[in-house]
């Protein structure tokens, strides 16, 4: 074999090579970009759902003078039960494609909502100092606030908006 025929030869892979490997970035960015709106998809969803959770959440403990008991505490879970199968469902069909810091941070948000209005007897799993309470809108609405952080951190809010009043003051 000359030179001439293995120096083509090896031109011919690396060749062969760099497009197999562009193929395969062409697809991968394909796929990552479906991704990426599949996950903001679901998370459009889920904010929709859990903003009407927790209003619902809100007007309750305002309608009960900002406290809430033995007898109230059942009632919100009552009051709320349909917004929180909406939402539970919801979260189990999509989990998978929801980074673990959003589901943390739902998570959290709903075990607050648990331990504001514990099914009777089941108390005790909760620390005392959150099912007694003295404003339960006030711990929900800080876990909420941590909800909606998490969310804006992934879909980049901040640096988004950053950009843009960039992008003015370029302009002016």
């Amino acid at each position: 074999m000359d030179l001439f025929s293995f120096i083509l030869g090896f031109g011919s892979l690396c060749v062969a090579a760099l497009s197999l490997f562009i193929t395969y970035k062409s697809r991968s960015n394909k796929l990552r970009e479906m991704l990426f709106q599949k996950q903001y998809d679901v998370i459009s969803e889920i904010i929709i759902l859990l903003h009407n959770y927790y209003t619902q959440i809100q007007n309750f403990i305002v309608s009960k003078g900002f406290r809430l008991n033995k007898q109230t505490r059942p009632e919100l879970r009552l009051s709320t039960k349909e917004s929180r199968i909406e939402l539970q469902q919801i979260l189990h069909r999509t989990n998978v494609f929801l980074l673990n810091d959003i589901l943390r941070s739902i998570s959290n948000f709903l075990w607050h909502v648990d331990a504001i209005s514990p099914i009777e007897d089941f108390e005790s799993q909760y620390p005392s100092e959150i099912v007694n309470s003295k404003d339960p809108g006030l711990l929900i609405s800080k876990e909420f606030k941590k909800v909606n952080d998490s969310i804006r951190r992934y879909i980049g809010v901040e640096q988004l908006s950053k950009e843009n009043l960039n992008i003015i003051e370029y302009k002016k």
